[in-house]
C-alpha cells in the first residue's frame, strides 16, 4: 500500500506540500507527521546553532585575550557598519517615491 497527500499550506494558501508513505493514512495524519518531523528538525538545528555560537563565542573571547587591539577592533568595527546599514535602510524606507 501506498498513501500520498498533496495540498497547499494552510498558513499561506501558497506553498506546495507533497508526502508520501507506505501504507494506509489519511492526509490531516499524514500532515500531522509531516509537522512532528519539522519540529524534531527545528530543535536539531536549534541545537546546533547553539553550540556553534558557544565554539564562536570561544574563538572571540581567545581572540580578544591573544591579540587584544585587534579582537576588540573588530566588534566595534562591525557593529559601527551594522549602524551604518541600519541607519541608510531606515533612511530610504522613510523615503517617499513621486
Amino acid at each position: 500500500m501506498f498513501t500520498s497527500a498533496i495540498g497547499n499550506d494552510s498558513t499561506t494558501g501558497r506553498t506546495p506540500l507533497r508526502a508520501a508513505k507506505v501504507g494506509t493514512a489519511s492526509a490531516g495524519e499524514m500532515f500531522a507527521s509531516a509537522e512532528a518531523e519539522n519540529r524534531v528538525l527545528t530543535w536539531i538545528l536549534r541545537a546546533v546553532g547553539f553550540i556553534l555560537m558557544g565554539v564562536g563565542l570561544t574563538i572571540a573571547l581567545g581572540w580578544i585575550a591573544y591579540r587584544p587591539v585587534v579582537g576588540i577592533a573588530l566588534p566595534v568595527l562591525a557593529g559601527a557598519v551594522m549602524f551604518g546599514l541600519g541607519y541608510l535602510s531606515r533612511d530610504r524606507r522613510g523615503a517617499v517615491a513621486t
